[in-house]
C-alpha cells in the first residue's frame, strides 16, 4: 500500500466552493487521487473557520463530518505534545510565514513519513512537500 496523502484546507475548501480559483482542479484531482489519506483536527478546525458564514455553515458542517466518518481518512488528533512540537517549529522559523496550523500539518507529515499534499498554500512546497493540486 502507497504513503497517505496529506489533505489540507485549501483543498477541502476549492472542493466544495464552485467560485474558487482552484475548483475546477481540486475536482480534477478528486478523481485521480486515491485513498489513504491524512488529516488533522487543526485542519478541520480551519475548514470551519473559513466555512464559517451563515451561507456557507452547513456545507462546513458536512465538509468536516464526511471528512471525520470517512473509513480512507485518518484524522490525526492534535494533543498537547503535538501542539509543542508545532509551536517550536512555528517559533524557530521566523523566516517564513508559517501559520500554525502549516506547522502542525508539517510536523504530522514529517513524523509519519509524508511527502505529497493535497493544498492551494505554497508554504507546504516551501517545507519540501510534493503538492498534488
Amino acid at each position: 500500500m502507497r504513503p497517505p496523502v496529506f489533505i489540507d484546507t485549501g483543498y477541502v475548501l476549492a472542493l466544495v466552493n464552485t467560485a474558487d480559483e482552484y475548483h475546477q482542479r481540486a475536482v480534477a484531482v478528486s478523481q485521480t487521487v486515491r485513498p489513504p489519506f491524512i488529516t488533522t483536527e487543526a485542519v478541520l478546525t480551519e475548514i470551519g473557520n473559513g466555512l464559517s458564514r451563515s451561507h456557507w455553515r452547513a456545507l462546513g458542517y458536512a465538509a468536516i463530518q464526511d471528512l471525520r466518518v470517512d473509513p480512507n481518512i485518518e484524522v490525526i488528533p492534535v494533543d498537547a505534545a503535538l501542539f509543542d512540537r508545532a509551536v517550536a517549529l512555528y517559533g524557530a522559523r521566523s523566516d517564513k510565514e508559517w501559520g500554525l496550523t502549516d506547522c502542525i500539518s508539517f510536523i504530522v507529515m514529517q513524523e509519519r513519513s509524508l511527502t505529497h499534499v493535497l493544498t492551494t498554500d505554497k508554504d507546504f512546497g516551501q517545507a519540501g512537500f510534493i503538492n498534488l493540486l
